[in-house]
């Protein structure tokens, strides 16, 4: 699966996350690919290393297992091109967001819902996808705050 070979790319090689940050969101993975991304961007972002251990002793209260980890860095092994990879992570998001979409318009025209709203559901699932590239903070800003806690200890 596409979203374990981004992970284990990205434990193998944190720079990767550095790299491709304001490519990355934690909505592209889904279930325990949500956690363990969400872990190894702390970790990244508080200047600590990303490997097996350390998400695990992170994701303690998650149960991660160390052998879901190793599986996500063999997988990791295999990626030849991190960039056509993410596009393909990108890709599928939208198309979840797609079959969202449909299942909520199905149903909200079989409940006989006004137009207004389902208009409104429309435009929020399109603002999902024009937000993809959108992130909150530049990789400037984010390298600043880590040199900062740096600095601070």
């Amino acid at each position: 699966m596409i979203q374990e070979t981004i992970l284990g790319s990205i434990i193998l090689n944190n720079s990767l996350y550095i790299e491709y940050n304001k490519d990355i969101r934690d909505v592209y993975f889904t279930n325990e690919n949500k956690k363990i991304f969400k872990a190894i961007e702390h970790l990244i972002l508080n200047a600590y290393e990303a490997n097996a251990d350390t998400i695990i002793k992170t994701c303690k209260r998650e149960d991660i297992h160390y052998t879901l980890l190793t599986s996500i860095i063999d997988k990791g092994l295999n990626c030849t091109d991190f960039s056509f990879e993410l596009e393909i992570l990108k890709e599928n998001y939208v198309g979840r967001i797609l079959e969202e979409t449909n299942l909520g318009l199905h149903a909200r025209i079989k409940v006989g819902s006004p137009t207004n709203e389902i208009i409104d559901y429309i435009s929020g699932q399109i603002n999902k996808i024009n937000n993809i590239s959108e992130k909150e903070k530049e990789i400037a800003e984010i390298l600043n705050d880590i040199n900062m806690r740096i600095e601070a200890a």
